[in-house]
């Protein structure tokens, strides 16, 4: 399991850090919080986003999300 900040996993996704932001506190994407700083499980967020992606159902369609193949780990 590879946790990731908002900043590493938006650099990832190429997109921006208040859309994870937004993303996380509309529940459409699994975090964990650990003292002040919130950390994703790159996989699951992964499973997530594509899961989404194949109903068509992304929350901000136009990112994207080119990036989200195996080559991210």
């Amino acid at each position: 399991m590879k946790l990731v900040t908002v900043k590493e996993l938006s650099r990832l996704l190429g997109i921006e850090d208040w859309r994870l932001s937004r993303w996380r506190r509309k529940g459409l994407i699994p975090c964990v919080r650990m003292g002040k700083t919130n950390y994703y499980n790159l996989e699951s967020v992964k499973k997530v986003l594509k899961g989404r992606e194949k109903l068509g159902n992304l929350p901000f369609y136009k990112t994207g999300f080119a990036r989200l193949d195996d080559e991210t780990n």
